[in-house]
């Protein structure tokens, strides 16, 4: 038989059926061969010379991420005129601000298309072999029902400016949902890999997320500027979690 030391890890790496991913980092930590294999099975799946001779699992996967793309991108753009048309219709405009370089009002609501045009794709996805594997956990719940918060405190403000408070609260809640459903830091990058309490890990990803919102916001006075630097961002964020993913 196995060694015993080769047996624990490998107790160590295998995720309980009820046990959260915290859970499972956590356990994983504290066996040191478990801890040095998963390291190095994650710098594998980040060797981009990996690319080079795709199996025809990658290939699967790739042809199921472009079709979702491409859904995400023809429904936002069939209902960007009629969001655009409700905008019109309950006056929701965009004000000529000083850091704006546009001289007309444009029409608000744009983030509802773009969330439609995310669930849409979604949907798409659920019913494909690989990704539907994504739908087993809550992650993309809390995904969507975090966008749908985000995405109804948006479209009212639009209409009806609302005070920070209100959209800070709004975020906050969004963002809770977000972790609380596991979409969440398992780790900080803290004297090589630090596994915090759960409640730790949760306030640190609300956080990030209150940032990472509010950043995009504040420099959206540019047509593109901040469309540009979330599709570079989102781009980023699908290579590293493709890489990664190989492994699943």
């Amino acid at each position: 038989g196995f060694d015993d030391e080769i047996v624990g890890a490998v107790l160590s790496l295998t995720k309980g059926p009820k046990e959260t991913r915290i859970e499972a980092a956590k356990r994983a930590k504290t066996n040191p061969l478990a801890r040095e294999v998963k390291l190095a099975e994650n710098a594998d799946d980040m060797d981009l010379t990996r690319l080079v001779d795709p199996t025809e699992k990658d290939m699967l996967r790739m042809h199921e991420y472009v079709l979702v793309c491409v859904v995400a991108a023809v429904f936002t753009y069939l209902v960007t005129p009629l969001v655009r048309a409700v905008a019109v219709a309950v006056g929701a405009f965009t004000p000529v601000r000083d850091r704006d370089v546009h001289a007309e009002p444009i029409p608000r609501l744009g983030g509802v298309a773009i969330f439609l045009g995310f669930v849409g794709a979604s949907a798409v996805a659920y019913h494909l072999p690989y990704l539907h594997a994504a739908f087993t956990t809550g992650e993309l719940k809390g995904v969507l029902i975090g966008g749908a918060i985000v995405c109804a405190l948006g479209a009212v403000d639009d209409i009806h400016e609302l005070d920070w408070l209100t959209k800070l609260t709004g975020q906050v809640l969004a963002a809770g949902v977000l972790a609380y459903q596991g979409v969440q830091l398992l780790s900080v990058p803290i004297f090589g890999v630090t596994v915090l309490p759960r409640p730790v890990l949760i306030a640190i990803t609300v956080f990030i997320v209150l940032a990472t919102a509010n950043a995009v916001n504040f420099i959206d006075g540019l047509d593109g500027l901040a469309a540009g630097i979330v599709g570079i961002a989102a781009t980023s964020f699908f290579a590293y979690a493709y890489l990664i993913s190989r492994s699943y």
